[in-house]
Order: C-alpha cells, then sequence, then structure tokens
C-alpha cells in the first residue's frame, strides 16, 4: 500500500536502462527494456530506485 500518495517514475530523457533500480526494489514494481517502467499499482514510494539511480532519472510524483 502508497501511505504516502506518489509513486516513482522515469523520465524517459534520462533512463540509460543499467538496471540497478531492479535490484532494489522491494515490490518487484521496475522492469526494463531499453528504459525502467514503473508498476504504479505495485509501487510504494519507498524511494529505495531513487538513491540508486546513477543518473538520477526516477523521482517521485
Amino acid at each position: 500500500m502508497n501511505k504516502i500518495g506518489k509513486t516513482a517514475v522515469v523520465n524517459e530523457e534520462e533512463c540509460i536502462g543499467c538496471s540497478v533500480c531492479i535490484s532494489v526494489c522491494p515490490n518487484d514494481a521496475i522492469t526494463v527494456d531499453e528504459m525502467a517502467h514503473v508498476d504504479k499499482a505495485k509501487c510504494t514510494g519507498c524511494g529505495e530506485c531513487i538513491a540508486i539511480c546513477p543518473v538520477d532519472a526516477i523521482k517521485l510524483q
């Protein structure tokens, strides 16, 4: 359950598709093909992916 009302959003222009965000998401809410995609139904807004993204392509909105 998302208690803060925000989910992770990926900036398509900044994401390099490196996949490191997948390894830290406790809810399996992220998939990566050429770039990361967040499943808003699974994302709880914990921010783990934001902290690890090497190019700061993920924000909470």
